[in-house]
């Protein structure tokens, strides 16, 4: 058991653990600074020159956590592939601020992210 024997090593290095404990479910938002080198790949998708699994949907406006999450919730529902990640994301460029979902997605094709994208287009039209 490899978690066992990670614990034990922290032991003997002095680090203890408490017992666990029941902790209330909580929403967070985790806020992530980085410099980007993106490229266009389509109109309105730009992929990620140092990080090849990492996509970025432009939106034409800034969706609000509920409004995201229901969007994407629906669309993973709607993909027969699900295994990617989505985050919302703010840019600045000379332009000044840009707004867009990142997508992660290890086996990601262009026929998937425009799928995902005309999916988010489509879903802000009715909000």
């Amino acid at each position: 058991n490899l978690v066992g024997e990670l614990v034990e090593a922290f032991r003997e290095q002095g680090i203890s653990f408490g017992k666990a404990r029941q902790v209330n479910s909580y929403s967070s938002i985790i806020k992530i600074f980085k410099y980007f080198q993106i490229e266009e790949v389509n109109e309105g998708v730009w992929h990620d020159k140092n990080w090849k699994e990492m996509y970025y949907i432009s939106l034409p406006v800034q969706l609000r956590w509920n409004s995201f999450e229901k969007i994407t919730n629906s669309i993973k529902h709607n993909v027969e592939d699900k295994s990617f990640d989505a985050a919302l994301a703010t840019m600045y460029n000379k332009d000044g601020v840009c707004d867009f979902v990142r997508v992660y997605d290890e086996e990601c094709c262009q026929g998937k992210l425009l799928f995902i994208q005309k999916k988010y287009l489509e879903a802000i039209k009715y909000l």
